[in-house]
């Protein structure tokens, strides 16, 4: 949702606050039913038919639909996104930190799990967080040393 002001031309400023206006979903055109983005398609590759669920133009192993959704550069190698843990203090409480470069495009949902084959996932702060274009910084503190970490990324204004 939005809040603030926005100035129209027409209208004058409209307030955005809440009851105002809302906007609560996006519609981001697929033509060729790829579940990429054509606005992204065609700004990377220029063509709606280079890129798709299983394709991976610069071959770092992620495909280009994954590339889409992380808002990655699917034809640099380097630019991926990239779940960093270091543990900080071993002992009764397991402290850990986890890092990852943010888009300002993106959304992000941090959760753990003490395993792998659990369906319940924890999630580390309620919701999604915006990304800030800098790495954002989470460090979670657990009484076990057994813990699997998994980082969400979401669309913005997506069902």
């Amino acid at each position: 949702m939005f809040q603030g002001y926005a100035w129209s031309a027409n209208l004058g400023w409209i307030n955005l606050g809440p009851g105002s206006l809302q906007t609560r979903s996006l519609a981001i055109t697929d033509s060729d039913h790829d579940c990429i983005g054509d606005e992204w398609e065609l700004a990377w590759f220029g063509t709606l038919t280079s890129a798709n669920a299983v394709t991976d133009a610069d071959g770092d192993g992620v495909s280009d639909k994954n590339e889409y959704l992380a808002d990655t550069g699917p034809l640099d190698a380097t630019d991926n996104l990239n779940l960093e843990l270091t543990a900080l203090a071993p002992g009764a409480e397991h402290v850990t930190s986890l890092s990852w470069k943010s888009k300002t495009t993106r959304l992000y949902r941090l959760q753990t799990s003490p395993s792998l084959l659990s369906s319940s996932w924890t999630e580390t702060t309620p919701g999604f967080i915006p990304g800030t274009g800098d790495p954002i910084l989470r460090v979670l503190t657990s009484p076990d040393p057994r813990h699997f970490y998994r980082l969400e990324v979401g669309l913005p204004f997506q069902p």
